[in-house]
């Protein structure tokens, strides 16, 4: 639904600013599958993502890389 959809948005958001490039077709795959969660979630070595739901269909997301 739009609250999925605004979830996957904003972590292509996060990461473009955390990294200077938009996600692979396979992370954006691989993102869209995780459940939501408390907690950081690992994307690859080194490098995670934390979502927030703010309100009905709107999210919050933080990506960053360890040692960065």
């Amino acid at each position: 639904g739009d609250s999925d959809f605004c979830r996957l948005w904003t972590f292509g958001e996060a990461h473009f600013k955390a990294f200077g490039e938009t996600p692979s077709p396979n992370l954006l795959m691989h993102v869209a599958g995780l459940a939501a969660s408390d907690g950081a979630q690992g994307l690859a070595p080194g490098r995670f993502w934390r979502s927030e739901k703010l309100a009905e269909g709107f999210w919050l997301s933080v990506v960053w890389e360890r040692g960065a």
